[in-house]
């Protein structure tokens, strides 16, 4: 039985601009996760039941429905620098301030999520998500034993070319 395919832990999540249609290359690391908060959710298609009048038990047919969502990672982020707070929440930063946005904004972002290792061998699995919509807040007591965070949700798109060949929303690779 394979252990290196088993999704274990956080070693690495990196978040950058995306590429023309595929994993950008340059992307900054954002290692310290609150503990327990990261969830990836890549949602099995739902069922459509068909009866017959006759029989209600047993389905006379099942036709698949799709998905109604996307490939999905939240978590919490701890210890983001100021400067870099427009990278999850959009808004400006300058000469050491942050300024809120004042219109909604859409960050669009290349996400990397890197493993722990899984077996004696050191294998790893990286989650990509080549174009992925971020959205984030600040969220938290904020109390002498607690820190707020930066929660984050971040759903993958079908990125595109400008020559509008069409890559891979998200993919999980043994390295």
């Amino acid at each position: 039985m394979s252990k290196s395919s088993d999704i274990f832990g956080i070693s690495s999540f990196q978040v950058g601009a995306a590429g023309d249609g595929v994993m950008g290359t340059s992307l900054t690391e954002y290692n310290d996760i609150a503990e327990g908060t990261a969830q990836l959710s890549i949602p099995k298609n739902e069922t459509i039941k068909i009866f017959s009048e006759t029989n209600r038990k047993t389905p006379y047919r099942v036709i698949d429905g799709g998905a109604t969502e996307g490939p999905k990672i939240d978590l919490e982020i701890l210890g983001v620098d100021i400067t870099a707070w427009t990278e999850f929440l959009g808004g400006t930063y300058a000469d050491g301030k942050w300024s809120f946005p004042n219109e909604s904004v859409s960050i669009y972002r290349s996400v990397k999520l890197v493993t722990k290792e899984t077996d004696d061998l050191g294998s790893k699995l990286e989650i990509c998500m080549p174009y992925a919509l971020i959205t984030g807040g600040i969220e938290g007591a904020i109390t002498f034993n607690n820190l707020a965070t930066i929660k984050l949700s971040i759903e993958a798109m079908i990125p595109y070319s400008e020559a509008l060949v069409e890559g891979e929303a998200l993919y999980i690779e043994l390295v």
